[in-house]
């Protein structure tokens, strides 16, 4: 099923909240087991631009997806 990865994506999620809020750790040697490591630029340019496309490309027709279990191929092609 398609529509769980998507809703995780789409979800506000305590990670992304907390690099939001810049609560991350600089290290990845932390005692919490949910501390969280900045991403580099590059990864958090390509994780905002997978959520800009999978909120207004694919959000939109997720359950139509669900429901015939193809897969998106246009949507992605016009994002390659």
């Amino acid at each position: 099923m398609l529509s769980r990865p998507l809703l995780r994506l789409l979800r506000p999620s305590s990670a992304s909240s907390h690099l939001k809020k810049g609560l991350s750790t600089s290290s990845p040697a932390s005692s919490s087991s949910n501390a969280f490591v900045e991403l580099p630029e590059t990864h958090r340019m390509l994780r905002d631009s997978v959520r800009q496309f999978a909120e207004g490309e694919l959000w939109p027709i997720a359950a139509e997806i669900d429901r015939t279990g193809e897969f998106p191929k246009e949507q992605v092609r016009r994002h390659m």
